[in-house]
């Protein structure tokens, strides 16, 4: 009794007991059990951190302590029995029955779990079921989820889950049952599963509580595996046992039962106990009990576990036979299955049992009834797999599934004994007691299982690739009817979604949508879900879908349909018709009959019948027919033949009606204007017989209404109807004219009087359904053929009550109709009809002239004075662009010109339209001045041009001198023709036999003899070489001007002073030394060799000059240099930006234009002839003959769809092609630039005068294509395609499978614009088969990188990715990302999200700064070549002077030194002057990388002599200041001074004496040292016979080697190349043992050796910078190592190339080439035999005439040369390197001598061909014309083998040739000095002969009075 338990608790420590399960306390350990009271209650016990024993008393006392608290809050517990709580009377048992000893040991009991314990007491009774045993309180977020519909097979579908899921984890010796049986209003649900208990894994609670399911969280392993997929894991929710349980009754016992524990759990569930919460909290707490099997569960479960729901209170009153029909279609697979044994053996993987009745014994069921009427041939199976896109949402959903897979199995019901098995099925349903309201039509063609389980609602009708009721073509009219017949059933995985009552899968999922749309063509930017198409493991496209299922039911048709076998009557067998498609059939061998049998009637040839509208596809009307044949497809007795019956309409005249005819005893068929029918309209009803009555009723009424002929509404009747619908074809109308907004079209009925004019009536138009088509032609007056403009086709319609209307729309569609003189021509015709047709005629004529056009090749502001324009046409036109009519006036005003004719001033136009003054209008303007002309109509100007000649003038660059002697004369003066910026004129230059005079004539104007000298211009200079001095003093004037331009004149005013007269006595001399007239003589012997010079400058001032233009030079380097740093800095911060908003994402948005901003961007493109171009379209382009043929550039012919397109295609192009100039004929692209007689181009002619006149200059070489030489695409075109788009077929595998995601070919993913779709040849081929194909061939784009290099076996052309991969050719593949600045633009804009805009934006700004900074770069560099090329005037000016003054004018620039008397010093000034003039030359070929300084102080020569200092400046004494005036000591000075003077001459004498024996020494030891130069050469020759070219004597190291090579290549540092060079460089040989370079060979630039620089430099242009550095690896797999990609398509940088580039410092920046030599094609000819090189054995090429063109010298491929190593062997399958990588390069590339020789050969030029003066022409029709450019990489010198003593010679070569330079520089500076001493000793002699005759008169006072000079 409750009242005896005084017995105490003993603790040694306090024992915490706890209610609340969510302690935050972590560590602590919770011991958890459910006491299960004798008295049929139940309370919780919770422990926390208890000792590790307890005795069972205080155990049992906490438990009492428990049921006294429960006890007093619930008055259920208070209505139980009392338990006697005495601890002797007390015990434990567990859950198999075992007693808990005393004491309790807690280590036995797993913490944090629920332990089940049972409590007996003295009385004894075993309680079996238990109060509030269960907890099944639910999450409340589950309560949302519930279903919202729910059936009785739904909520029994629920609990057979549950029941499949466990038995389907048995093992293979353990039973698989599931039973259900239905007895009354109790329902049984018994399967042999795992069972549960009351362990927390496996607790009975998960099947009652929701949300807590085991089934639920099994989700995950029910995606992928293999078909049907029978993982019962169908547990979404976790509420279906609770819920189905009380959906079908109102009480339910769960029992169940695992291996390992003996007992039987039970869980009780009652609706209201769940509907009404307990009233002490808001928990669902239910009963249980412990109970042992009964003896039939352990019988059925021979394993010992099983679970057992019993339904109480059902109300079950269905049927119990239509019940297990429904049970074995939603679980069939489960339990009949033929997929899971490997001999396709039918088993049972499940036992079903419903009311002791095996679920394989019942025959019913929509599934087994449609599998027992399909047929027996094979299923069409495919095989879906479904993953999202990466931008898909749903694919971030957490929990929502990432993939899904599902199999689709098609039958085929077939057609048979004159009835579809589908409606057997639909028959046989209805009678096992099935409800349905489907027919043949409405049948539900689509059902779907989940894991195997049917989802009953999920009945859809046709796929979209199932669905060809809309189909076309030859096999149409079978695919129509047979498509009905197939019935799709689709098994799906996990991974598809179903709703809440798993009747159907949920319709907003992401795969559940791709499912239903299984074979639609859905573009790739709508797709959700990327879906992969499999059958027998062969993956399709749609179009290969659709395909091989249409073929697929043709092959079920001809095998299993049963139509019609045989007629009536004898047929007649006709064999191949070629009409087949006509006749609607499909075999080669019909039969044809005239009486049939059908539906037990007999219908025969010449019956009357009526088919009612809608009896098949295209009947909208009843139609009146007569029986002709009945036509029955193949033998007798085959399967799947077609039945039709041919019938003549009512409309149709017996001669239009089939025709059987039999010839030579073979028969054919002419259906002609009959029908052919399908014989279903017999069984469908909607063919029935007519009466004769009705009949001729029919017959009667056709004939009064049929039509006669079509005619235009009349202007009367256009206003009845309130339309403007008229045509002026009665008189003719002027250009202009609006046309009638629509043309109103009837047909007239035969009684209709044409003369009728009255109101319009519906008797006078025919009424009828046929359409009407109205083509408009039109026909200019120049024109012999006809074209369309417009084509319309319309069907008839009603206004204001009147039927019949055929309103064709004509200037809503060509509002401009008129506006081109000519005839247009209407024509209407009535389709199928035997109606007249009606032709009418529109006469268009000019308009009164409204603007003019000026037709003339010159240049308008670069006319000379004269001019006669040899192409001068004025063309006038209308407003409406027509040439105006013959014999319109008008007049001429000219001002500055002159027509050569006598016509006058009013012209009358010619029969083009044109005013010609060809050869007639002359310019009489001179230099500088303006002309114009103007064209008046009607005393109003139409037209006005102004002209404008180049100003010139004629300048004197020679410095003349302010005073001239009289009688002397002005030598070599030197006149210019210079423009405004002081540059010469080069074309003013005299040359007899062009008829171009160009003279200098020179006139005295002082003289009265009025004499005049011609000279003649030469390039803009004339050189005058003497002009005399008159004799007398004052003044003398002289003009010149130019011989045909007056104006070019220059006026000269010179003072002449007359010469001094000396009188000299010739005893004056006779003192003097003897010696005084020996150098006299000496010095007259220097005056003859020195040439006059006529005018001098100031040397300080012109060396300033130069040196402060110097330093502004250096200025602009510097500032060019902050420019440069900026920009770099500018492009990091927009890489920056790139990368971190996914650079390939930004990539292609940023940088893409409309065309309008790429014609802009275009225009900034530097020295570029497309900018020139650009600069001109469309509507400046000049009126000449230059640009008349010029269509426009590559990049601005069409547009592309996607932003990825258009980058990958202009990264594949490349910007020299998309920049590509696009030409009609040669003779276009041959005038855009002209020649000199050189082979220079001409800079002043041609496209680059166009250049000019736009302030551009064209420095680099441009392509040009030439439309009409351009070998086209011989196949044929798109059938209606308005883009005429190539029809080319899909790659193929070699398996014969099109390659995965082949998107198409390039060439046909450029929209031409519209106006360009016009453009042809003369052949008839426009843009896309000329100009496209030659660019793009057959190149192929896929969607990803991994597809293309999966397709690289049928690749021909190269293939290109969206994501970037590229592969030009077989071999060549360009790896890395580029960032092309000229890309296609695109057909409509990207949009882009938000923060893209911004990022985008942001770049934007930054690339607007850089465009700026770009511009002023440019800027600069102009400033730049203005200063350098003034700098280059003045020091050519300034060398010129030295040259003709020689080293005295280096004397003025040097140091000042007073003079001593040491002469030696004059080598010092020597040297120091050479110096100056050897630093002085450097500095205008300076770099940009090189500044110049200019250095203030004085400059000298560091070498083996003395520094020493230059002193040229010699003391000299003026006699007129130094000597005193009067007496001995004036005369005694000028003596000493003469002495001194003496003196000094004769010193000078021995020192240029000395001078010349030092040269000539030093000449004599060179010619030794050349002789010993010349033997060590040839012994080097001798030693190396493979020799290298000829090093000149001036070359330190010959050019062009391999080192040299290295560092060209190492300057490209973000390349691949410069990487590896490095690495080499580095590493050495072992750079070859690292696994990434293993299979690289090198660079293209290494690999081959030319022994002419300028052949290396042209076939360094022809390949470019890019395919210089590609990398060449072996094999492919070499390739795919040097980049690594993410799972997201993005280059790994830390792996491949771009890691080891980071090792090194470098990082790649921009695409590069990689050649793969395994995959080249290579040649297979023959070799040049006993060639050591194994040149290949190409025949030459041959003229039409046979002959070889002038000036070949070899093909390219055999110019190179290749190392011995490289010869043989280098790819996997033995070939070397010039059979594959140098012939894949270079083909049969030509090499000519001349520009000229190369273009006579272009008939025989196939693949390209260069000439030595700079001529390239890529291929046929494309020309490379500009100025050749310098790559940057050539390809190196050979070397020679090298032997022993070869380099002992080569050091001793090398120490004489520097010897030599030694000998020269001594020489130079000996030469210096000589001509140094030898001018002052001229200078010195002169100032003496100069001083001699100022002081004669003091000498002779010394004669005469010697005794004077005595001192006093």
């Amino acid at each position: 009794m409750e009242g005896s338990s005084n017995y105490r608790i003993s603790r040694k420590r306090k024992v915490c007991i706890s209610d609340d399960d969510g302690d935050n306390d972590i560590i602590a350990k919770v011991y958890r059990f459910k006491i299960l009271l004798p008295n049929r209650t139940s309370i919780e016990l919770n422990l926390r951190n208890p000792d590790p024993e307890m005795p069972l008393r205080d155990f049992i006392s906490l438990v009492k302590d428990k049921y006294l608290v429960a006890r007093k809050r619930s008055p259920l517990v208070t209505k139980k029995r009392d338990i006697n709580w005495s601890v002797g009377n007390l015990f434990l048992l567990d859950a198999n029955d075992a007693k808990v000893k005393d004491p309790v040991r807690f280590k036995n009991y797993d913490p944090h779990k629920c332990h089940f314990l049972r409590l007996q007491d003295e009385y004894g009774d075993i309680a079996y079921t238990f109060k509030n045993m269960w907890d099944l309180t639910p999450d409340t977020n589950l309560l949302l989820e519930l279903p919202e519909e729910y059936t009785f097979e739904t909520a029994l579908a629920d609990l057979i889950d549950n029941s499949l899921q466990a038995v389907w984890s048995n093992q293979e010796n353990e039973r698989r049952l599931i039973r259900i049986d239905l007895d009354g209003d109790k329902i049984s649900i018994f399967d042999t599963g795992s069972g549960m208990d009351d362990t927390d894994e496996n607790s009975l609670v998960k099947w009652g509580k929701m949300g807590a399911s085991l089934n639920r969280s099994s989700k995950s392993l029910a995606i992928g595996g293999k078909p049907p997929y029978l993982k019962p894991y169908f547990g979404m929710f976790g509420y279906g046992g609770p819920i189905a349980s009380m959906h079908l009754g109102r009480r339910a016992v769960v029992s169940s039962k695992t291996k390992h524990i003996k007992k039987v759990y039970m869980l009780h569930l009652e609706r209201e106990a769940l509907l009404s919460p307990s009233n002490f909290d808001l928990t669902w707490k239910t009963d249980g009990g412990i109970r042992n099997p009964s003896e039939e569960e352990n019988r059925d479960s021979n394993h010992g576990s099983f679970t057992k729901v019993e339904i109480f209170c059902s109300d079950f009153k269905g049927d119990l036979a239509k019940l297990q029909c429904q049970m074995k279609d939603i679980y069939f697979p489960y339990i009949q299955c033929d997929d899971m044994s490997k001999t396709r053996k039918t088993t049972t993987p499940i036992e079903f049992q419903v009311n002791g009745v095996d679920l394989t014994e019942i025959e019913g069921g929509e599934v087994a009834i449609t599998n027992w009427h399909s047929c027996n041939g094979p299923e069409f199976v495919l095989q879906l797999r479904f993953s999202f896109m990466h931008h898909c949402d749903s694919a971030r959903t957490p929990g929502a599934s990432q993939e899904a897979n599902a199999r689709l199995r098609l039958v085929y019901l077939p057609f048979r004994e004159g009835k579809e098995n589908i409606e057997r099925v639909l028959e046989k349903l209805k009678a096992d007691g099935f409800e349905t309201k489907e027919n043949f039509q409405s049948f539900s063609r689509v059902s779907v299982r989940r894991l195997g389980r049917l989802l009953p609602d999920a009945r859809w009708g046709m796929l979209p690739f199932m669905d060809l009721r809309n189909k076309k073509g030859n096999r149409a009219h079978q695919l129509k009817r047979c498509c009905l017949r197939v019935k799709c059933f689709i098994e799906t995985d996990g991974g598809f979604k179903p709703t809440p009552s798993k009747t159907d899968l949920a319709q907003h999922n992401h795969f559940t949508t791709a499912l239903k749309k299984i074979g639609s063509r859905v573009p790739e930017k709508e797709r959700d879900v990327i879906v992969e198409i499999r059958r027998a493991g062969k993956l399709l496209t749609p179009f290969q879908l659709e395909r091989e299922y249409q073929d697929w039911i043709i092959q079920m048709h001809e095998r299993y349909d049963e139509e019609v076998d045989s007629g009536e009557d004898q047929p007649l067998i006709i064999v191949s018709p070629p009409n087949k498609k006509a006749l609607g059939i499909s075999s080669d061998v019909a039969r044809v009959h005239q009486k049939l049998k059908r539906k037990e009637n007999s219908w025969s040839r010449g019956e009357k019948i009526k088919v009612l509208k809608g009896a098949c596809p295209g009947r909208r009307n009843n139609t009146y027919a007569t029986i002709e044949y009945f036509l029955l497809d193949g033998l007798e007795g085959d399967a799947g033949g077609e039945a039709r019956i041919i019938c003549r309409s009512m409309d149709v005249p017996n001669e239009n009606g089939c025709v059987l005819s039999v010839d030579d005893e073979h028969a054919s068929l002419d259906l002609r204007s009959s029908l052919s029918l399908p014989l279903s309209v017999i069984d469908s009803g909607k063919l029935v017989h007519v009466e004769s009555i009705e009949w001729d009723t029919q017959l009667n009424e056709k004939q009064q209404k049929s039509p006669a002929f079509i005619e235009l509404l009349s202007w009367n009747h256009c206003q009845e109807l309130e339309i403007d619908g008229t045509l002026p074809i009665n008189t003719p109308i002027f250009a202009g004219q609006v046309p009638p907004t629509h043309v109103v079209a009837v047909v007239r009925p035969a009684n209709f009087m044409p003369g009728n004019t009255g109101k319009l009536d519906q008797k006078g138009i025919f009424k009828s359904s046929t359409e009407m088509t109205m083509e408009v032609k039109f026909k200019d007056e120049g024109q012999n053929s006809q074209d369309v403009i417009l084509s319309e086709r319309i069907s008839p319609g009603a206004h204001k009550g009147l039927n019949g209307l055929y309103f064709f729309p004509l200037g809503c569609k060509l509002p401009n109709l008129f506006h081109k003189a000519g005839a247009y021509v209407f024509s209407f015709s009535l389709i199928q009809s035997s109606s007249k047709n009606c032709d009418e005629r529109v006469i268009v004529k000019p308009s009164t002239l409204k603007h003019v056009e000026l037709r003339s090749p010159t240049l308008k502001n670069q006319l000379l004075p004269g001019y006669v324009f040899k192409k001068f046409v004025l063309e006038m036109f209308d407003a409406y662009g027509n040439h105006v009519s013959i014999g319109s006036e008008v007049t001429l005003s000219l001002s500055n010109f002159v027509i050569e004719d006598h016509v006058g001033m009013i012209r009358k136009v010619d029969a083009r339209g044109k005013i010609d003054l060809s050869g007639l209008l002359k310019l009489t303007a001179g230099f500088g001045e303006n002309a114009s002309l103007s064209v008046l109509f009607e005393d109003k100007i139409v037209f006005e041009q102004e002209f404008s000649t180049v100003r010139r003038k004629l300048r004197i660059t020679s410095k003349l001198p302010d005073i001239c002697i009289a009688g002397s004369q002005l030598e070599n003066l030197v006149f210019e023709v210079v423009d405004p910026d002081g540059d010469v004129d080069m074309n003013i230059h005299h040359d007899d036999k062009d008829g171009q005079s160009h003279m200098l004539i020179i006139k005295s104007v002082s003289s009265q003899a009025r004499q005049f000298f011609q000279y003649a211009f030469e390039h803009g200079c004339c050189t005058v070489r003497a002009i005399p001095i008159p004799l007398n003093g004052g003044i003398f004037c002289f003009s010149a001007a130019h011989s045909q331009y007056p104006d070019l004149s220059i006026t000269v005013e010179i003072r002449v002073a007359n010469a001094p007269k000396a009188e000299y006595d010739g005893s004056q001399f006779a003192c003097l030394d003897n010696s005084m007239m020996q150098l006299q003589d000496l010095s007259l012997s220097f005056n003859q060799d020195k040439k006059s010079t006529i005018s001098f400058v100031n040397e300080d001032e012109e060396l300033q000059d130069i040196l402060k233009i110097g330093q502004e030079i250096g200025q602009i380097e510097t500032f060019l240099l902050d420019l440069n740093n900026l920009k770099a800095k500018t492009e990091q911060e927009v890489l920056k930006l790139q990368e971190g908003g996914g650079r390939h994402q930004l990539r292609n948005i940023n940088g893409l234009f409309t065309k309008d901003e790429l014609k802009e961007r275009i225009k900034y493109v530097e020295n570029s002839a497309a900018a020139v171009i650009c600069g001109f379209l469309p509507n400046q382009m000049p009126q000449n003959c230059i640009m008349d043929d010029i269509i426009n550039l590559v990049a601005l012919l069409g547009t592309v769809q996607s932003p990825e397109l258009s980058r990958v295609l202009a990264e594949y192009l490349g910007e020299d092609k998309m920049l590509a100039v696009v030409c009609r004929t040669f003779n276009a692209a041959s005038a855009l630039e002209r020649y000199t007689q050189s082979g220079e181009v001409d800079h002043t002619l041609a496209l680059h005068a166009e250049a000019a006149a736009l302030g551009k200059v064209i420095c680099t070489r441009f392509l040009v294509l030439g439309l009409e030489d351009i070998r086209p695409y011989n196949g044929c075109c798109q059938g209606h395609d308005p883009q005429r788009k190539l029809t080319l077929p899909d790659p193929t595998l070699p398996n014969g499978c099109v390659p995965a995601g082949f998107l198409g070919y390039a060439v046909n993913m450029i929209e031409l614009d519209d106006h360009y779709l016009q453009i042809r040849t003369a052949a008839g081929h426009g843009l896309r088969e000329t100009v496209l194909f030659s660019l793009f061939r057959k190149l192929q784009v896929y969607e990803t990188r991994e597809y293309m290099m999966a397709a690289r076996a049928c690749l021909e052309d190269g293939a290109v990715s969206l994501d970037g991969g590229i592969i030009k050719e077989s071999g060549l593949i360009s790896l890395g990302y580029g960032n092309p600045s000229i890309c296609f633009p695109l057909e409509s804009p990207v949009l882009v999200t938000p923060d893209t805009g911004d990022m985008i934006s942001e770049i934007g700004e930054l690339k607007e700064k850089l465009m700026d900074i770009e511009d002023d770069i440019r800027k600069v560099i102009k400033l730049r070549e203005k200063c350098l090329k003034k700098f280059h005037r003045r020091y050519n000016r300034y060398a010129r002077i030295l040259d003709e003054s020689g080293p005295v004018i280096e004397n003025q620039l040097l140091e000042y030194k007073p003079s001593t008397t040491d002469n030696s010093n004059i080598h010092e000034q020597a040297l120091r002057a050479a110096y100056l003039k050897e630093r002085v030359h450097p500095v205008c070929e300076f770099e940009s990388s090189v500044m110049y300084q200019p250095s203030p102080k004085p400059m000298a020569v560091q070498n083996s002599s003395a520094l020493v200092t230059v002193d040229l400046n010699e003391t000299s004494i003026d006699v007129k200041n130094d000597v005193p005036n009067g007496g001995f000591s004036q005369a005694e000075a000028i003596i000493q001074h003469s002495q001194k003077l003496q003196g000094d001459l004769q010193m000078l004498g021995i020192k240029i004496k000395q001078r010349e024996d030092s040269l000539n020494c030093l000449k004599e030891e060179k010619n030794k040292v050349d002789d010993s130069i010349l033997d060590l050469q040839v012994m080097v020759g001798n030693l190396c016979p493979i020799s290298t070219p000829k090093i000149d004597d001036g070359d330190r190291c010959p050019p062009g080697n391999e080192e040299e090579i290295s560092e060209q290549i190492l300057q490209h540092k973000e390349s691949a190349a410069g990487i590896f060079c490095q690495l080499k460089r580095h590493q050495g040989t072992q750079a070859s043992h690292l696994m990434l370079l293993k299979d690289v060979v090198g660079v293209v630039a290494t690999l081959g050796k030319v022994d002419d620089d300028n052949l290396s430099r042209l076939l360094s242009e022809y390949l470019g910078v890019e395919t210089m550095l590609a990398v060449v690896c072996k094999t492919y797999e070499g390739v795919r190592a040097l980049e690594i990609y993410d799972d997201e398509g993005n280059i790994n940088k830390s792996s491949g190339v771009h890691g080891l580039g980071a090792s090194l410092g470098r990082s790649l920046a921009d695409r590069f080439s990689v050649i793969c030599l395994e995959s080249l094609r290579p040649y297979a000819g023959k070799f040049v035999l006993d060639d050591p090189q194994r040149k290949l054995d190409i025949l030459s090429p041959r003229l039409p005439n046979g002959e070889c063109p002038d000036g070949f010298l070899g093909f390219a491929v055999n110019m190179i040369n290749v190392d011995g190593s490289n010869l043989f062997c280098v790819t996997p399958n033995g070939y070397g390197l010039r059979e594959t990588l140098f012939y894949n390069l270079f083909s049969r590339l030509q090499i000519y001598k001349t520009r000229a020789e190369m273009l006579q050969a272009l008939p025989c030029i196939s693949d390209g061909a260069l000439s030595l003066d700079g001529g390239i022409i890529r291929s046929t029709g494309v020309y490379f014309l500009g100025n050749g450019e310098d790559v940057g990489v050539r390809f190196p010198r050979p070397r020679k083998l090298i032997p022993d003593s070869y380099m002992e010679t080569e050091r001793q070569l090398n120490n004489k040739k520097r010897r030599k330079e030694m000998i020269l520089e001594d020489i130079r500076r000996e030469q210096t000095l000589l001509d140094i001493a030898k001018i002052n000793f001229n200078k010195k002699k002169n100032e003496f002969l100069k001083f001699l005759a100022e002081s004669s008169s003091y000498a002779t006072q010394v004669q005469s009075a010697p005794d004077r000079l005595m001192p006093k």
